[in-house]
């Protein structure tokens, strides 16, 4: 985790969630994370199964130019990313994960930024993400150009579950864009998950799941720095 913003509400939704899997929404206080409530988003499944923006901070819709509520987050995403992102969204409320995007926008004018997005799970019954969004500096741009679109440049797993060693250190691996189309269309292909938010791919864990492992995210004992 690189931005202040995001090591501030991971470590939030930790210390709230216990020692259980994940957090109710109900157990969520905006006046905690106040100083990041701007970037901060909750997901819900829309009528379609896509995990849409049910809240979005006035920072988030100030990037896009758009109220985002009821908008599909993938949508945002280049389209060789849209069903890595689904797949990866999907996983997330499957396996109970945190995961932790590196992203690249560009804005209607061309100009790029770098972003780093935040997706926590919740255990209500209708199932919800709570995450946040930071851009890693602030252009001139931002606010006259839309961003237009992001693409994925690094994806990592956190299994918040194992005992956290160094988390904020760890690096991320890096998915170039022609990985992650054929991730996303290759439905055999499994996401790692290394106990104590260890890096996604990292040597001491095969990256692929092998035959007796489910198809989503696997989690793979050992892992730690």
């Amino acid at each position: 985790m690189l931005h202040n913003g995001t090591t501030q509400l991971f470590d939030y939704w930790n210390a709230v969630k216990g020692n259980r899997t994940a957090p109710l929404r109900a157990d969520i206080s905006p006046a905690a994370i106040s100083t990041i409530l701007p970037s901060t988003f909750i997901l819900h499944q829309n009528e379609d199964g896509e995990m849409a923006f049910r809240l979005a901070g006035t920072a988030l819709c100030l990037l896009f130019s758009e109220e985002l509520k009821g908008k599909p987050f993938a949508s945002l995403l280049d389209e060789d990313d849209r069903n890595l992102m689904r797949r990866t969204l999907a996983s997330l409320q499957t396996e109970m994960v945190a995961i932790v995007l590196q992203l690249e926008g560009i804005s209607e004018r061309g100009h790029t930024v770098q972003i780093e997005a935040l997706f926590l799970p919740m255990m209500d019954e209708e199932p919800r993400i709570l995450g946040c969004l930071h851009t890693m500096e602030m252009p001139y741009w931002i606010g006259a150009e839309a961003l237009a679109g992001l693409s994925i440049s690094n994806l990592r797993v956190i299994d918040a579950g194992k005992e956290l060693i160094s988390l904020h250190n760890r690096p991320s691996i890096a998915i170039a864009h022609n990985k992650a189309k054929s991730l996303a269309s290759n439905p055999n292909h499994g996401l790692n998950v290394l106990q104590g938010g260890a890096m996604l791919g990292a040597r001491q864990a095969p990256r692929n799941a092998s035959s007796n492992q489910r198809p989503n995210l696997t989690v793979l004992p050992g892992g730690r720095a």
